[in-house]
């Protein structure tokens, strides 16, 4: 039986492949999408026709929020990808490839949860961890980018107290 790791203090990734297809919700178009494991952290994107261009996803790849989330990879554009990336982060994976026949992720149920399900189906694994995976904060920090804002200030708390103490 699948269960979802106790806490995240390692990285996680799929046990194994992930294949869909379906209609993409603004073009109408057939796509399809494989999601697999990875060697590298992070998300990274490559086109069925083009296997060997993989692009990292970053926020500077992203180009358009209007109606989906679109990232600009190469000279090409990928669309609503963000119920996809959101399962992916909500589940704690990381150390994964998607690799895209179409210019959409397949809309599926319109939601995220059919993402989520499938992972549970194919499992999950631990995957290596960055060295620099907890970085210590130890003078406030405060970064902006449009209208967003992120604070991080140092605690004296251990993270494992905190989460297990609120998130168990």
């Amino acid at each position: 039986m699948f269960s979802w790791p106790s806490n995240y203090d390692f990285c996680y990734t799929l046990a194994g492949a992930i294949s869909r297809e379906g209609i993409g919700l603004h073009s109408g178009e057939k796509t399809r999408v494989r999601i697999s494991p990875y060697e590298k952290e992070g998300y990274y994107v490559s086109f069925r026709d083009k296997p060997s261009e993989i692009f990292k996803l970053t926020q500077d790849l992203i180009g358009s929020t209007m109606l989906c989330t679109a990232v600009k990879l190469g000279g090409r554009n990928l669309y609503t990808i963000e119920h996809l990336l959101s399962s992916m982060a909500g589940c704690g994976l990381s150390y994964i490839h998607i690799e895209v026949d179409g210019k959409e992720i397949p809309l599926l149920d319109g939601s995220a949860i059919q993402w989520v399900k499938d992972f549970e189906e194919v499992g999950i694994k631990k995957a290596p961890r960055p060295d620099n995976f907890f970085q210590e904060i130890h003078k406030s920090i405060i970064f902006n980018k449009g209208g967003s804002v992120i604070a991080a200030t140092p605690s004296k708390k251990n993270y494992n107290y905190i989460y297990n103490k609120f998130c168990l």
